[in-house]
């Protein structure tokens, strides 16, 4: 019998419909929730629905901790599992998935599937690290809030995928990097990154993302290029969702308001919103026609949905609309993005597919490059 550890971070992801950038501390601070709603939780469930379409071997069972960290997410799929004898905190804390790692461990799995973000990912690090065996093999469903590490899957589907070829032994074991920010800096717009180690991922071509590559710029007269054409040629008076980033940070600089960098802020003639959460744009798209998102694709990874501005969620996207996307990337980001595309992941499938497709990208001032967005 084969086996395969699933590990599932249920509060992963929680801080970033709230603007706070990552889920540290946030769980504590708002209270635990329904479990069953958290984001972590749908999107384990994401995954693990995917497998049914999947070519899995007979003879493979999931090792998995009790509770909404493993055993709840299987119970009603239909896929075989044993349950550790572990009884995790609620809410859960970063030590529940260490020792969950090294229990694991302990039952022969041969690799070991973990849902969450970064923070998880370094528990994962850590927990193999002490207790376990860095050589295993682990593949990473995102959930979280930045996923700046090189050890996930692009989406859960493709994490569904990457299992099935392991276990037909199709996939490629490669290197992969664990960084995390320190996330009460983030919160303050300074990006501290440290790199804590690296894990050996299951891979295949285009099914796994990059690590965030934080060196890429498109240099400030590109920005400055891309930032004027936008506040002269597209910006008029309607409401504007501004994405995090510096490229367009570069616009609010234009606009002469001072952006979160690192955060969604709202921006229209009238007024002015710093640091806005989910809840916020609801109320504005609600409120409001006419309403535009501003967004530039994360370094290499190529994501501009998905990965650190969470805020914008799928009822706010449909609301306002891919009509009224405008993307922004300097020439050189998007020479660096992994496969030269554009990549979306707003945790609602059907919403991803119908975003898919070809974006004219503001490279310069009166400047473009169509992308496929995948």
């Amino acid at each position: 019998m084969r086996r395969i550890g699933f590990i599932v971070n249920p509060y992963s992801g929680i801080g970033g419909i709230l603007g706070l950038k990552g889920s540290d501390g946030v769980r504590e601070i708002i209270g635990v929730g329904e479990p069953r709603y958290l984001r972590g939780v749908v999107r384990a469930e994401e995954f693990i629905g995917y497998l049914a379409n999947v070519d899995l071997p007979n003879e493979v069972r999931f090792v998995v901790p009790r509770g909404f960290m493993g055993s709840f997410i299987l119970e009603s799929s239909g896929i075989e599992y044993i349950a550790l004898d572990y009884p995790s905190h609620e809410p859960t804390i970063s030590m529940d998935t260490v020792i969950s790692v090294s229990m694991l461990c302990r039952e022969g799995v041969e690799a070991i599937v973990f849902v969450g973000g970064d923070g998880t990912a370094r528990d994962i690090y850590t927990g193999l690290r002490h207790y376990g065996d860095l050589s295993l093999p682990v593949l990473g469903v995102p959930s979280g809030v930045k996923v700046f590490s090189g050890v996930f899957a692009v989406r859960p589907l493709e994490a569904a995928r990457l299992l099935s070829m392991f276990l037909r032994g199709e996939a490629s074991i490669v290197d992969g990097d664990v960084v995390d920010v320190d996330e009460y800096s983030y919160r303050r717009d300074i990006l501290n990154i440290r790199l804590y180690g690296s894990l050996r991922v299951i891979y295949g071509s285009g099914l796994v993302q990059g690590s965030k590559d934080v060196s890429v710029s498109g240099g400030d007269g590109d920005k400055e290029a891309i930032a004027r054409y936008v506040v002269e040629e597209l910006m008029g008076d309607g409401i504007y969702i501004l994405g995090p980033g510096s490229t367009v940070k570069a616009v609010a600089d234009i606009l002469g308001v001072e952006k979160t960098l690192l955060g969604v802020d709202v921006y229209s003639r009238d007024f002015y919103m710093r640091d806005v959460s989910e809840q916020d744009l609801w109320r504005i798209v609600n409120r409001y026609r006419d309403v535009y998102i501003i967004l530039s694709p994360i370094g290499r990874q190529g994501f501009i949905l998905g990965r650190g501005n969470l805020q914008i969620s799928p009822r706010v996207l449909r609301r306002v609309g891919r009509d009224n996307l405008i993307i922004l990337a300097s020439r050189r980001k998007l020479g660096s993005l992994d496969g030269g595309v554009l990549r979306i992941d707003t945790g609602d499938p059907e919403l991803d597919r119908e975003l898919r497709g070809y974006y004219r990208v503001v490279v310069g001032y009166r400047e473009f490059r169509f992308v496929r967005a995948v």
